[in-house]
């Protein structure tokens, strides 16, 4: 079977994927590509809310990978730097946006004046989860709005368990300090 032929049919493993792409194999590129796609749009767009803003992120994501290609090891897993990477474009792109968004008065906008109880509490959620220190807010997202379970967590974080335990502990009684208020 043929390289090509190989890539094609989906046969080809993470590891030999990232060993052609650091050989300036752009079929085993796309390969890597097309096999990730979906999963990190849909890991953007759970950060983003925004199907554009995830597009735009996973692209850039990819762009940077071909960029430094020459970097990637082929020993460790993709998935979770795939993972790593994407999160801090969308953390870093969401630094600037809520820079931006802080200068803005919302007390005086009629989308906010009627809203109902559920709204309230919605809004009242995310203020709290955005008081998070950051590393705890990181894996309390990918628990239960990306449903990562502890260990695909701390692979993508590269810390123990444990460690994403504790976040999580850390996380669910700061937030009920705050809702509790």
């Amino acid at each position: 079977m043929n390289q090509n032929s190989e890539i094609n049919s989906g046969e080809i493993s993470d590891c030999e994927i990232i060993r052609r792409i650091k050989n300036d194999d752009s079929s085993a590129f796309r390969q890597l590509y097309f096999r990730y796609f979906k999963m990190m749009i849909s890991f953007a767009w759970n950060r983003t809310g925004s199907t554009d803003t995830a597009k735009e992120h996973v692209q850039e994501l990819f762009c940077r990978i071909w960029i430094k290609r020459s970097n990637l090891d082929p020993d460790k897993p993709i998935r979770p730097y795939l993972y790593k990477a994407l999160n801090n474009i969308v953390i870093n792109s969401n630094r600037l946006s809520f820079n931006k968004l802080k200068s803005l008065d919302f007390a005086g906008n009629e989308r906010f004046s009627g809203k109902n109880e559920d709204q309230d509490l919605q809004i009242d959620v995310y203020d709290a989860v955005n008081k998070l220190p950051e590393k705890i807010k990181k894996v309390f997202l990918m628990s239960r709005l990306d449903k990562f379970s502890y260990q695909e967590i701390a692979d993508i974080e590269e810390v123990s368990i444990k460690t994403i335990e504790k976040r999580m502990s850390k996380a669910l009684v700061i937030l009920r300090k705050i809702l509790l208020k």
